[in-house]
């Protein structure tokens, strides 16, 4: 079992989803979603988190520390606090995904005319002619 770390996903609303989520198998990224079109690992390092301080219920005396690892919404790094610098998403993994979605969904529209259709549009004509006195 991979280790777990806790994450904050921000967006550009600014409201926070902090998430427990697994370290990848090399050790640099966080697994938030993956696989399919919605694969999500932004990569980490020593100055991408923060540390907050809680109690537990069990050792209510005893501060510890939770560090949290704070992330925008898609972006394929994590906040670096030593330099301010926040990466956003990366616009040709964006562009793959919305490509491969829309492919699939590319000419399989039909039009389907449903039984009920014929059966409205033969009651409005039989309306239609009751209406006008040719019944």
């Amino acid at each position: 079992m991979a280790r777990k770390v806790n994450v904050a996903v921000f967006d550009n609303d600014l409201r926070v989803e902090i998430l427990k989520r697994e370290i990848s198998d090399t050790g640099n990224k966080i697994r938030i979603t993956s696989g399919g079109t919605g694969n999500w690992k932004p990569s980490y390092d020593n100055d991408s988190f923060l540390e907050f301080p809680y109690r537990s219920l069990f050792s209510f005396w005893k501060t510890s520390w939770r560090r949290i690892y704070f992330v925008k919404k898609r972006g394929k790094k994590c906040v670096n606090f030593n330099t301010g610098e926040v990466k956003g998403p990366d616009p040709e993994d964006l562009e793959q995904a919305i490509g491969a979605v829309g492919l699939n969904k590319l000419g399989n529209q039909k039009q389907e005319i449903h039984i009920i259709f014929y059966i409205i549009v033969l009651i409005l004509i039989g309306i239609a002619l009751k209406v006008f006195g040719a019944i």
